[in-house]
């Protein structure tokens, strides 16, 4: 599976997430045949992070977390 990010920004995700289980597939293209579905909804985890962390801003992880919820529910 390739992620859609340079290495620095691989890291600034990372960071974002803080390691969050499966956080890659945020940054994958769920059109790739590699791609395969993390079983959790990674929505549910960004919201546990925008609860816990009140002051980073993850509106770009929350609408990368729909469209792969989107894309799972469409397999």
């Amino acid at each position: 599976m390739r992620l859609d990010i340079t290495y620095p920004e691989y890291l600034d995700a990372m960071l974002l997430t803080r390691g969050l289980i499966h956080w890659p597939y945020l940054y994958a293209d769920p059109n790739d045949p590699g791609f395969g579905y993390a079983q959790a909804d990674l929505r549910r985890d960004v919201d546990f992070l925008a609860r816990t962390f009140p002051r980073d801003d993850f509106s770009d992880l929350r609408a990368r977390a729909d469209i792969l919820a989107r894309a799972r529910d469409q397999a």
